[in-house]
């Protein structure tokens, strides 16, 4: 890694760290009225693990996939999911030495001020009712 990618990861961390933290306010708060959310999150974490291109490159995913006779444009639709666009960014800057496109970093700022925003709501709202909760 070129010390001219440092801002460009520091910028990637700043927006993963956001994300964690809007997904961690949302399920803290859930957790504490429906005890089953942990069990939930453990469920959930193999598929965002292999749903997400990190042990094998996105060209693996095809580009079409035909159902029915029906075109659905599959690659597009994966890279909806904020965690595929993180780890391709992630990729470009410390693997291929390159910039992430802007609208990639644009989408990626989107989604973690949104989580943190909405987690945040969500938090405060129920915050005053945790304790009795618990």
């Amino acid at each position: 890694m070129c010390s001219s990618d440092l801002p460009v990861v520091l910028v990637l961390v700043v927006a993963q760290t956001l994300i964690v933290l809007g997904v961690g306010l949302l399920l803290s708060a859930a957790n504490v009225y429906f005890r089953d959310v942990r069990h939930f999150v453990a469920l959930i974490m193999p598929v965002l693990f292999y749903s997400t291109p990190i042990v094998y490159p996105i060209t693996t995913v095809p580009e079409t996939w035909n159902v029915a006779g029906h075109s659905i444009p599959l690659r597009q639709i994966y890279t909806y999911n904020p965690l595929v666009r993180l780890v391709t960014a992630y990729r470009d800057a410390m693997y291929s030495l390159r910039m992430p496109s802007w609208t990639t970093l644009g989408y990626l700022a989107l989604w973690a001020v949104g989580l943190v925003l909405v987690g945040q709501y969500v938090f405060n709202r129920l915050d005053h009712r945790l304790a009795e909760e618990v």
